[in-house]
């Protein structure tokens, strides 16, 4: 996907939403400033939200990113939520203070887990309903629960309960699939 294509699709699932590419971001550099200290990997493997701006590596130019994009504009809805359905920017604070701030702690930040547990169950929907097999997305829901419960994201909840919570999370997500 080229940026003005990523553009569109995040578009049609809220209209507020903007993609920037991460690597021209002085606002990322300076994150990645202090986020390396824990996740090696922020600026070339994790796409970033905030507020209703999502920054994509430009590595991943050219590739699908539709079901990533699902995700993050998930992040873009809970900042909206936040703000009591105004605009992201209205609610990020809020969605700041809980995700990232409250609880900080290592493995007391159950926002955090909350959030990115609720963005994959959209992108886990919408991979269903788009055609995709049920095992390629129950995997990436296993992998991806992983990665929540590691230092990329601070472990905000015990590891193990992350992985349970995306398994039964998933499940909901598949009986409502095949309901429809």
């Amino acid at each position: 996907m080229t940026l003005e294509e990523m553009n569109k699709f995040a578009r049609c699932f809220d209209s507020s939403a903007k993609v920037f590419i991460k690597d021209d971001s002085p606002l990322m550099k300076f994150l990645a400033f202090f986020v390396r200290l824990f996740n090696k990997r922020f600026s070339a493997g994790f796409a970033t939200t905030i507020g209703n701006r999502v920054y994509i590596p430009k590595l991943w130019l050219g590739r699908d990113l539709s079901r990533l994009l699902i995700h993050e504009v998930r992040h873009i809805q809970q900042c909206r939520w936040c703000g009591l359905g105004i605009h992201p920017w209205v609610g990020f604070p809020f969605y700041l203070i809980l995700y990232g701030l409250l609880f900080f702690p290592i493995g007391l930040a159950f926002f955090r887990y909350l959030f990115e547990l609720d963005a994959d169950a959209r992108a886990w929907a919408w991979s269903l309903n788009s055609g995709e097999d049920t095992s390629s997305v129950r995997s990436r829901s296993e992998s991806f629960a992983k990665t929540v419960a590691s230092w990329d994201y601070l472990k905000p909840w015990p590891a193990s309960w992350v992985e349970k919570g995306f398994k039964k999370s998933f499940e909901k997500v598949l009986v409502g699939f095949n309901r429809a």
